[in-house]
């Protein structure tokens, strides 16, 4: 059905709204006028209360009820109900439709249009509640998708398996190296599990995992530990992000690299930071046979367009078999 899209429901909603008003007015006008009469008196205070309340939706709201700034709204509204006052008194409608009593006429004015006022401003309200609500659920069920895609990847029984040999294996030669790789491993599983149950973590919390995580994947490197790089330029203090946004995209690039099949292979990381953004940038070489170093970022994408719409960049570039993705979040700061 052409109603199951959801801007031809609300432009539904709007019409018959306007039609029942339009019914209302000059069922009541018919008990004073000449049917004629009647329906032109009927379009003419609908236009009004129309131009009114879509003045309102559509320019002050956006302009001043939105950004709080309810003296600039207050003498807005006051302003466009002036402007249609004088339309009824320049018309000489205002005597039919109102009253021949000025003082009367204003105030019954006052109260009808005042109320499409309010009504125009409730449906934005109400409409922006449910965006918000709605919002809120789809980026809850985005970060449960987000964890169960880490967990299933990055903390996979041969990624486990794999850290576990490597630490069993130092055990007997450097044990005091083999502890820490059991820390660092501690660190990302303890994060990984319980950081879902928060809305949002610090910034600081989430580097130190990935920190964490880089060590472990270096431990599986006979050689060229220095082919995994992350560069921190800025401060990571004052930041709250989405728990395991960043860290997937860093698992991302491990999964599709070739960091551990060639010596020249190589990942870096590059985190900046300013007083209102946040910018990582992470770059991977990969084989050809490797599955495309794409696959999986769409969970990512929806992610930020979720938790930053309109606050985010996200840019995908992949040259000579180096996959790099960079994104940049907008007003992170708390």
């Amino acid at each position: 059905m052409a109603t199951g899209n959801p801007k031809i429901k609300r432009l539904f909603i709007h019409v018959a709204f306007w039609i029942f008003i339009f019914m209302y007015e000059m069922d009541y006008l018919r008990d004073i006028y000449a049917t004629k009469t009647a329906i032109l008196l009927s379009l003419f205070e609908l236009l009004c209360y129309i131009v009114e309340a879509y003045i309102n939706l559509i320019v002050l709201i956006p302009r001043f009820a939105a950004k709080a700034k309810w003296r600039g709204y207050g003498l807005s509204i006051l302003g466009l109900l002036a402007a249609v006052y004088f339309v009824y008194l320049f018309t000489g409608l205002g005597t039919m439709l109102l009253s021949e009593n000025t003082w009367r006429a204003l105030l019954t004015f006052i109260i009808n249009h005042g109320l499409f006022i309010l009504i125009s401003f409730l449906y934005w309200y109400v409409t922006k509640y449910e965006k918000e609500k709605r919002r809120a659920i789809e980026l809850e069920n985005q970060k449960l998708k987000s964890e169960l895609e880490l967990l299933k990847s990055q903390l996979s029984p041969h990624f486990l398996f794999n850290t576990l040999n490597g630490i069993y294996s130092l055990i007997l030669i450097d044990p005091s190296k083999a502890a820490t790789l059991v820390d660092n491993l501690s660190v990302v599983l303890r994060y990984s599990i319980y950081s879902s149950k928060l809305e949002q973590v610090a910034l600081s919390e989430e580097v130190n995992v990935i920190q964490n995580y880089l060590l472990l994947q270096q431990s599986r490197l006979q050689n060229g530990r220095d082919n995994i790089r992350f560069t921190i330029n800025g401060s990571t203090q004052n930041f709250k992000i989405p728990p395991l946004l960043l860290l997937t995209i860093v698992e991302n690039a491990f999964k599709h690299s070739d960091i551990f099949e060639n010596d020249h292979a190589f990942i870096e990381l590059l985190l900046v930071t300013s007083e209102n953004e946040i910018q990582l940038t992470v770059s991977n070489s990969y084989l050809p046979k490797n599955n495309h170093p794409g696959i999986g970022l769409e969970n990512i994408k929806k992610q930020l367009a979720i938790a930053y719409p309109d606050q985010h960049i996200i840019t995908i570039n992949d040259i000579n078999q180096v996959y790099s993705i960079h994104i940049k979040l907008i007003n992170s700061a708390t």
